[in-house]
């Protein structure tokens, strides 16, 4: 169990690295609120990234227009 993790964070260690002090913008669909198990999850997975130093921008509804700005971006 102990070496399982010791592997995860070997695996994650350079991501953290190259994306500390970085934002994310994470866009939410409608249905990940409806299920307050996914919603609970992402939460928990968010506040992971933002304690490794990465800061969490999440964005509820104007999706078209994110989606448009993130493909004139490159990402």
């Amino acid at each position: 169990m102990i070496q399982m993790r010791l592997d995860l964070l070997r695996e994650a260690l350079p991501y953290i690295q190259r994306f500390k002090g970085k934002t994310f913008v994470v866009k939410l669909s409608g249905k990940v609120t409806e299920e307050p198990e996914n919603l609970l999850s992402l939460a928990e997975e968010l506040a992971l990234i933002h304690q490794v130093g990465i800061r969490v921008c999440v964005v509820h509804g104007g999706g078209k227009q994110l989606s448009e700005l993130a493909s004139k971006m490159g990402v």
